[in-house]
């Protein structure tokens, strides 16, 4: 009984860390603003960014990930604001899509 106990507390274990979504950094994202940027992500979808310059000097981020399944091809998209900073910043857009981007606002 024991041991077919720690069988299942094994099977969870290893399945809850298969679930983590895989990081996907996209580097350097040039803000220009309205100028979508398309990536690939490790998993084949395909992620566009969209960056808008707000009056107050943010910088608010509209990501939409595209992927073919059955029924065709369905869009989620995500809009977060952030400031406009050159270093790296993570932010999940749904349970298994996870992208770091850095901002670059041209001089």
């Amino acid at each position: 009984m024991a041991a077919l106990a720690l069988l299942f507390t094994g099977c969870t274990k290893q399945s809850s860390a298969a679930a983590r979504p895989k990081n996907n950094d996209l580097g350097v994202i040039e803000v220009v603003d309205g100028k979508p940027s398309s990536h690939l992500l490790a998993d084949g979808r395909i992620c566009t960014i969209t960056p808008s310059v707000l009056s107050d000097g943010n910088v608010k981020l509209s990501a939409t990930i595209a992927e073919t399944n059955a029924s065709g091809i369905t869009r989620k998209t995500l809009i977060l604001e952030s400031p406009a900073v050159d270093r790296p910043m993570t932010f999940a857009c749904d349970k298994r899509t996870v992208i770091t981007v850095a901002l670059h606002l041209p001089k």
